[in-house]
This record gives C-alpha cells, sequence and structure tokens, in this order.
C-alpha cells in the first residue's frame, strides 16, 4: 500500500510538471501601449536612466532622462509611431516575453545596480526586475533601447 501511495505521488508530480512547463503561456509582444524602462549605472549623482513611451491612436509620447544628466534635463517629446514599432522589433528579437515575472536580487551585493521593465500591451502586459542578476541577453537589450531613446533625445 504505501509503494503504491509513492508511486501514484511520483506520477502527480511528473503530471503537474509536464503541465507546467509544456502549458505555460507565453506573453506575445503585440501592440504597444506604454513601454516603460528604468535602470541605474552607479552610486554617483544622476547614475541612472529612465525611459517612458506611452502610444495614442496616431502618436507617442516619450519622457527621456539619459544617464549622467541631472532629472531638470528630463525632455517629454512628441513622436510618431515609429518608436513603437522599433521597440517591439528589440522585444522579439531579444525573446523579451520570456523575461516576464523575472524578479532576481544579489542578496549579497551591498552597493549595486538595478533595472525595472514594464511593457503594457492592447490585451496583455509583462515587467521584469532585477538588483545585480539580469535576464539572458539583458547587455544588448539596453543598449539597443538606449539608442532608440538618445536618437530621439538629441533631435
Amino acid at each position: 500500500m504505501k509503494r503504491k501511495i509513492i508511486i501514484v505521488s511520483i506520477i502527480l508530480i511528473i503530471v503537474i510538471l509536464v503541465y507546467l512547463f509544456t502549458f505555460r503561456k507565453e506573453k506575445n509582444i503585440t501592440d504597444i501601449k506604454a513601454f516603460s524602462f528604468y535602470y541605474t549605472t552607479g552610486t554617483e549623482m544622476f547614475s541612472n536612466v529612465s525611459y517612458k513611451v506611452t502610444c495614442e491612436t496616431s502618436r507617442c509620447t516619450a519622457i527621456i532622462k539619459p544617464n549622467e544628466v541631472p532629472d531638470t534635463e528630463t525632455k517629454t517629446i512628441e513622436t510618431d509611431l515609429t518608436v513603437k514599432e522599433k521597440i517591439k522589433k528589440v522585444l522579439k528579437k531579444y525573446h523579451v516575453e520570456k523575461w516576464d515575472n523575472f524578479n532576481k536580487i544579489d542578496k549579497h551585493a551591498l552597493d549595486g545596480n538595478s533595472f525595472k521593465l514594464n511593457v503594457t500591451m492592447e490585451k496583455e502586459s509583462l515587467s521584469a526586475s532585477g538588483y545585480m542578476k539580469y535576464p539572458k541577453n539583458y547587455k544588448e537589450f539596453s543598449d539597443e533601447i538606449d539608442a532608440i531613446f538618445l536618437e530621439i533625445y538629441k533631435k
């Protein structure tokens, strides 16, 4: 009897694990309504970056605070819809949908860098954050997002 219970328990655990890994619905990067990406680059003054975009039917509004720039130099810029298509392309390129619910920290780091990402789409959203822990391809993703927003900021 005890052996049957153990076998049934093992089978149940296997079935649950297969279900969780097989049927876990991944987010689908669709029409972006809002995007925000914040990260720190050190402990010095103004060592942080903040990008936000909200899009309506025909326009997007970007709020951009580049690295090592005082908060007072944050710019709000109206732009066309190409910005959300560029962001969408980068999100898809680096499979950022797999980052959803990423939330890891290095508990041993006393002074370190962090990031926070939120993407709101038409029917769903995704978020990720970390402190001295980053998802796969984070650096490449961050560099490409920087390029998109710095191009808008410098206009």
